[in-house]
Formats: structure tokens, C-alpha cells, sequence
């Protein structure tokens, strides 16, 4: 019931800042394997991840962590079998991108219907 309640609440806040209207994909029930810049120590998670014209969002539940991509800062997306060290053995959504200070950084998930994601993802 707690995760379900959670679930929801992070979907409508995702939904609600970006803008219902401006969303190009969500899955709201996405797994989190990291942000490489934070090391392989990090804990999986599950959250709401969303593409819109400008920006990747992704609002982890529990610990309660944001990470937002300008799409212009992307470099690349592919699949990989792990992040960091971590693997279920499904290929994952690795997003490689700039950070604001310049540096290089990737981030992976495991999403449903991975090619969709790919293609929207992809200019």
C-alpha cells in the first residue's frame, strides 16, 4: 500500500512539473542503477523516470533523490547488460551526458518497453 501510495504521488509530481501535456514518455515505476559520478556504492531504486522536449526527469522514492538531464547535454544512449557493477539480466537504458560543470557522467535504468524509450530519446 506504502509503495503503490508512493508510486502515485511521484508520478503526479513528475507529471505537475514537468507539464501533463509536455511529457513525450514516463514510466513510473522505473529502476534507478546510479549515477556513475557517485560510485558503484549507491543503492538501486525504483522511481519515476519522464522525457520531455527539454529535459530527462527522474524522481527516485525511497531515499528521495532528483536528477534532471537537459536533453541538449546528452551525448549518447545505448543498452547495456550493467551499471556500476549492478545487473538483473535485462538490458538497461544508459543515458551518457555533460554535467553542469562540464565533466562526463551516466546514468542507467531499467524501463519498460526499452526500444520506445531508445528511439525517443534519440534526435
Amino acid at each position: 500500500m506504502f509503495f503503490r501510495k508512493t508510486r502515485k504521488r511521484v508520478a503526479q509530481e513528475v507529471r505537475t512539473r514537468a507539464g501533463e501535456d509536455r511529457i513525450v514518455m514516463i514510466d513510473d515505476f522505473a529502476n534507478f542503477f546510479g549515477l556513475q559520478s557517485r560510485g558503484a556504492a549507491q543503492m538501486r531504486g525504483n522511481g519515476c523516470l519522464a522525457i520531455t522536449p527539454d529535459e530527462v526527469v527522474f524522481l527516485m522514492w525511497l531515499p528521495r533523490r532528483d536528477l534532471y538531464i537537459p536533453r541538449q547535454r546528452i551525448t549518447s544512449v545505448e543498452r547495456v547488460r550493467s551499471h556500476l557493477g549492478k545487473r538483473i539480466g535485462r538490458d538497461l537504458l544508459k543515458i551518457t551526458f555533460t554535467d553542469e560543470t562540464g565533466n562526463p557522467d551516466s546514468a542507467a535504468w531499467f524501463v519498460h518497453d526499452l526500444p520506445a524509450w531508445e528511439a525517443a530519446l534519440r534526435p
